[in-house]
């Protein structure tokens, strides 16, 4: 009998481990699938999640291990049940001491399944809290439609002037506008989402001074972008006052704002048409005019909220006075952001696009040529990954965590076989036998989801910092991990709570 059972638990541990080693080359491909490399606007691709993702694989010493271990656990745990087997006597009944024995084992039994139960939960609120910041991040709107939009960098000689960098990326935006699948098209000092401050050009709304603006600046909630006036329009940014400078064919220099700096400093809702100057100081060439209000839009990530910026146009720049030559997008970089907008896949232009630039200047380069759509969808890898892998891990937990408390119970209602066949062939309800089993189980849970809930309480601290938009104590994903776990786990305190009820009573009295 106890090399029976023995062999039946190595046969299992043995399957066991092979199924692990093929979930185990699943996990593997997506580690690669949700950690691979996410775009950089300013230097293309930038590193993977994972260091050194491209080495990772099933290493056939760990490989080894687990087979090792597969078989140790299948001996292990089988040799404790037989050799329990091995001490019962060829009597038709057992003993006291027995008896004492299997209530023993199966309070064990109980312990561990809360045990289980508070560790799955643990993971699983881990996992919803991640899972309900990805999703508040990925609904982030970032001030711009990336569909069907290709962001590229001219990388211009470095020792072209000023005047030269300008003329050269005025010239591609002209032979750009001619290309049947380009709609519209312009340049910038950065493109969005680098994480960069600019403030190039220093400008004051009308009514404030020099000083008053000093904190704004240094607190680095304003700043100053210089972008071709098809560079908004090809991102697809939306304009919610005004109209673009470019469509005001002979009127004075004008500037766009972003809806957060307009909402600051022209809460009366008239910012468009108000006058600005450049370092407060009022002189024909140094007012603008704001022109139009860009709706939010996100310059370093999707994390912060929409910046307070102006747009300037790189050209009108150049006579504005400024604080710095050396803080002039077309001083100081040696490469020029650009986007166009496409009618079809952005990536089909890219073979024109290098031919066109050879075409102005042998010297020039395109460089980190992905579609916008990629780097928008980049700034979600780092918690996508995350998301990904802790709720792997919990659902794994979770399942296990099921089956091991429907296994203690399936185990306990057969071990009770006779006492529950006596009761009810002493007149118990079917109903009354179902409520006791299921109260011993409810019992478990409530245990193992109550720990749960402390430890994660006590554990997801160290997420905060990967969280957007939800604390680490959120009621929301601690309630609903809560019901949906408790609602699995009493289908599978169910399951053998039900079998009870269909216990012949007269079959329960030959018992043994």
């Amino acid at each position: 009998i106890a090399r029976q059972v023995l062999t039946e638990s190595l046969a299992l541990s043995v399957f066991a481990g092979l199924l692990a080693i093929a979930i185990a080359f699943a996990g593997v491909w997506l580690v690669d699938l949700t950690a691979t490399a996410y775009v950089n606007p300013r230097n293309g691709f930038a590193p993977s999640v994972l260091p050194r993702l491209d080495e990772i694989a099933i290493d056939p010493p760990v490989l080894a291990f687990v087979a090792l271990l597969s078989v140790v656990t299948g001996v292990l745990f089988g040799l404790l049940p037989a050799l329990r087997l091995s001490k019962y006597g060829d009597r038709g009944h057992t003993s006291a001491a027995q008896l004492s024995t299997l209530v023993r084992n199966s309070r064990l039994g109980h312990v561990l399944a809360a045990v289980q139960l508070a560790c799955a939960m643990a993971l699983l609120i881990g996992a919803g809290l991640l899972v309900g910041s990805f999703l508040r991040l990925t609904g982030i709107d970032p001030g711009f439609d990336a569909r069907g939009v290709l962001s590229f960098e001219l990388v211009v000689p470095g020792d072209s002037t000023a005047q030269r960098k300008l003329e050269v990326a005025e010239t591609l935006v002209a032979r750009l506008e001619a290309h049947p699948r380009v709609t519209r098209v312009g340049f910038a000092d950065l493109p969005p989402f680098t994480g960069w401050i600019r403030t190039s050009v220093l400008l004051i709304p009308e009514g404030k001074t020099g000083f008053e603006m000093r904190d704004e600046i240094r607190g680095k909630r304003t700043q100053t972008r210089q972008m071709s006036p098809g560079y908004l329009p090809a991102l697809g940014a939306r304009l919610v006052a005004g109209e673009w400078p470019d469509e005001r064919a002979g009127a004075a220099p004008a500037v766009l704002v972003s809806r957060p700096y307009a909402d600051a400093y022209f809460p009366d809702g008239k910012a468009v048409g108000a006058s600005m100057t450049v370092l407060g100081i009022t002189v024909p060439d140094s007012v603008v005019t704001i022109a139009g209000v860009v709706d939010d839009f996100h310059l370093r990530n999707l994390e912060q909220a929409a910046e307070r910026v102006v747009f300037v146009d790189p050209r009108q720049a150049l006579t504005l006075p400024r604080m710095s030559d050396r803080d002039f997008l077309t001083v100081d970089v040696s490469s020029i952001a650009f986007a166009a907008r496409t009618t079809g896949d952005p990536t089909s232009i890219i073979a024109d696009l290098r031919a066109i630039a050879r075409d102005i200047d042998p010297r020039l380069a395109i460089d980190a040529a992905v579609p916008m759509e990629r780097v928008v969808s980049g700034l979600t890898t780092r918690p996508r990954f995350y998301a990904a892998i802790l709720t792997t891990f919990g659902a794994i937990a979770g399942f296990i965590a099921v089956i091991g408390l429907y296994g203690v119970l399936s185990y306990v209602v057969s071990q009770r076989t006779k006492e529950l066949g006596l009761r009810m062939a002493l007149g118990a309800r079917r109903g009354a036998v179902l409520k006791l089993v299921l109260r011993q189980g409810a019992l478990v849970v409530g245990i193992g989801v109550v720990c749960g809930i402390a430890g994660a309480a006590a554990l997801t601290r160290y997420l905060a910092g990967m969280l957007y938009g939800l604390t680490a104590l959120d009621p929301a994903v601690y309630a609903l991990a809560a019901m949906a776990f408790t609602a699995a786990a009493m289908l599978a305190v169910y399951v053998p709570a039900r079998r009870a009820t269909t216990i012949d009573p007269l079959s329960a009295l030959r018992y043994e």
